[in-house]
């Protein structure tokens, strides 16, 4: 998703086999400014809000971690809200944390 605003969102529907906690990234860039983003799983807030720092060239790739969430088995719902200025999302990823 590109030139994201404050405001926007985009929600994922996460299947999960095994409850447990998984570590949340984002990788995203950010050509001007600072921006920030956070999360809500399941309609409340999650995480650690991700501050994105600027790059310098619209297509520099930033990974970022956005903390430690707890995933309830079965359906959840995970959204990545853009809270301050716009940027570049290249992916959302969840890694389970044994």
């Amino acid at each position: 998703m590109s030139y994201t605003e404050a405001g926007e969102w985009l929600q994922y529907t996460v299947e999960v086999k095994d409850a447990g906690n998984y570590a949340l990234n984002v990788r995203m860039a950010q050509g001007e400014g600072r921006g920030e983003i956070f999360f809500t799983l399941n309609g409340a807030a999650t995480g650690k809000p991700v501050k994105v720092n600027a790059a310098g060239a619209k297509r520099s790739w930033q990974t970022m971690g956005a903390g430690t969430i707890a995933l309830e088995k079965g359906k959840n719902v995970l959204r990545l809200c853009i809270n301050k200025n716009g940027g570049d999302v290249n992916f959302v990823e969840l890694k389970y944390q044994p």
